[in-house]
């Protein structure tokens, strides 16, 4: 067992094993033909482009004013629940990251807007989710069977994909590391595309004591990063776990949370600073990031 995995995360994955089986067979058809996240693995190396990683946290509203204010200064990208969000306050995401199974993430896109939304995902899941964009509007991504070893489902289910549509070969559309939560794989993939810094807005893993949660889920009390009373659930405190594994690997401070609350505190590789003084520091030139995004998915995939 990884250190940042648990009994109950194994019997999830155990549990969710046929949907992701029986989703992946229905989209693999369209799935095939489409392009992968490997296509912008690299292509902000060096460039000192700063990304922020729009979480759905209560906290979120506090910053998204100003980062409407400052669009196109950083590369933004929104995990699913944060996506409506973000156009209400007129923030138009380059890059959106969906990852559940389940079929009620397709209402996180409702709003879809075709050729305008760009989307990462991974074709395990709904099939009426992926049935919603334009191929244009889509790029997916596997997850690195490496990063968990000891889950014997979800490990298995991926190394069958590989074994059976891929001929063996890994990372077919690019592969990231799975964290739990779809704000983590949001992370990887500003990592993996470059950025740096990468910047987190509305992650606060926690949420208000008297929040209603679903009946599954185990809620505990805890404390946010200023010593407020806040819960959080198993999935969040695996997640967070994870966070804080990740960064302490990092010996430059590439990471900075701006949420201004939640649970992820000051640590090795993790800075935490208020939106504003982000935005006085490490804001770049205006750059339409979304275009160059699909202008790279174009290019490579006319030299493949």
């Amino acid at each position: 067992m990884t250190a940042t995995a648990t009994p109950e995360h194994y019997r999830i994955s155990e549990s969710l094993l046929p949907l992701w089986r029986s989703n992946w067979r229905a989209n693999w058809p369209r799935a095939a033909r489409l392009n992968g996240v490997r296509r912008w693995f690299g292509m902000f190396q060096g460039r000192a482009v700063p990304a922020v990683v729009v979480n759905a946290g209560p906290s979120l509203e506090s910053d998204l004013p100003e980062l409407n204010e400052r669009q196109g200064e950083f590369l933004v990208i929104a995990v699913d629940a944060a996506l409506d969000r973000c156009l209400n306050f007129g923030v138009t995401p380059d890059l959106t990251v969906t990852c559940d199974p389940q079929a009620h993430t397709a209402g996180f896109f409702e709003n879809y807007r075709p050729h305008r939304d760009l989307v990462a995902l991974c074709a395990n899941q709904d099939p009426g989710l992926v049935g919603l964009f334009e191929p244009d509007d889509m790029a997916l991504y596997t997850e690195d069977v490496s990063a968990d070893p000891d889950n014997p489902a979800w490990t298995g289910f991926w190394r069958e994909i590989e074994a059976r549509y891929f001929h063996g070969a890994r990372h077919y559309f690019g592969a990231i590391a799975p964290g739990g939560t779809v704000g983590w794989a949001a992370m990887m993939l500003a990592t993996v595309m470059g950025a740096n810094p990468v910047i987190f807005a509305g992650l606060d893993l926690c949420f208000p004591l008297d929040e209603k949660r679903p009946a599954h889920e185990t809620v505990t009390e805890t404390r946010d990063m200023h010593g407020r009373a806040a819960a959080t659930c198993g999935a969040y405190a695996q997640s967070l776990l994870a966070y804080r594994m990740w960064f302490e690997r990092w010996n430059e401070t590439r990471y900075i949370n701006a949420t201004g609350a939640g649970l992820l505190g000051e640590q090795k590789g993790l800075r935490v600073m208020d939106f504003a003084r982000v935005c006085e520091y490490h804001a770049g030139p205006r750059v339409d990031y979304a275009f160059q995004l699909r202008k790279r998915m174009k290019r490579v995939a006319s030299s493949v």
